[in-house]
């Protein structure tokens, strides 16, 4: 006989006005501005203050050229790029009690050295045999799922910046063309309130028009937010979204 259940118990509460942390992402192909845009951002949720400000970079020496426009902290890793070192460069930041912490970029979690591809082959590998593929996606994707819930429940702002690449869908005989989209795990876009994509050559300007479905996926604006971003990413609008989330009466 199994054992018995017990109940839990829940209690209502008021709710109350309370500060949520951004959780924003921002996907453009080389020389969108994507870096800068994420600094500039991350001052302005800060409200102006910059030096609580830390940036992992997977490309070593990348936000340095914008240190005269945001100055911040680096916080470099190397290879290998699984979820799990993710995961502690994101606990070490809360430590450093950094208000933002920008992830540039999280396509290494992707397809890079030790990441989520490379992890989901060995594991392939190592089953062998029918369906091999498809059932080692659950362990490949276990470290990203455990980074994800850390995000949620971080107290402070995460920045994702994400390389796009120029997409096909090949399906026998017919290519389907996708646009430029986001390199790296959707997952992570189920669980931001602002999704910003920018242009090639744009200089930090977001594009909300999107030419195909997959395009549109890594765009989003909710309603509070359009009348923000409508030009080059500056750090007012990441005020505007830092005073939204605190629950301030914004005309």
């Amino acid at each position: 006989m199994s054992e018995q259940r017990k109940r839990r118990i829940f209690k209502e509460e008021t709710p109350a006005k309370r500060t949520i942390p951004a959780r924003i992402s921002i996907v453009g192909p080389p020389g969108s501005g994507k870096s800068l845009s994420g600094l500039l951002l991350a001052k302005g949720l800060g409200s102006g203050v910059e030096n609580d400000i830390g940036v992992v970079e997977t490309e070593t020496g990348r936000s340095a050229f914008y240190m005269d426009k945001v100055s911040h902290k680096v916080v470099p890793f190397a290879a290998p790029f699984d979820s799990w070192a993710y995961l502690d460069a994101l606990e070490y930041c809360i430590e450093r009690k950094y208000h933002t912490v920008i992830f540039d970029t999280m396509t290494s979690e992707h397809d890079d050295i030790g990441g989520v591809m490379a992890l989901h082959n060995r594991i392939t590998d190592k089953i062998g045999g029918r369906m091999a593929s498809t059932r080692a996606w659950g362990p490949a994707k276990e470290g990203r799922l455990q980074l994800i819930r850390r995000m949620k429940t971080a107290p402070l702002n995460v920045i994702m910046i994400f390389k796009a690449k120029d997409k096909v869908r090949f399906k026998g005989n017919d290519a389907t063309p996708l646009g430029w989209v986001h390199i790296g795990g959707d997952e992570f876009f189920y669980e931001t309130q602002v999704g910003i994509v920018l242009k090639h050559g744009g200089d930090g300007v977001p594009c909300w028009n999107p030419r195909t479905d997959a395009e549109r996926f890594d765009r989003k604006r909710p309603g509070w937010a359009r009348s923000v971003l409508n030009g080059q990413v500056t750090p007012a609008d990441g005020e505007f979204i830092a005073s939204w989330l605190r629950g301030d009466q914004l005309s």
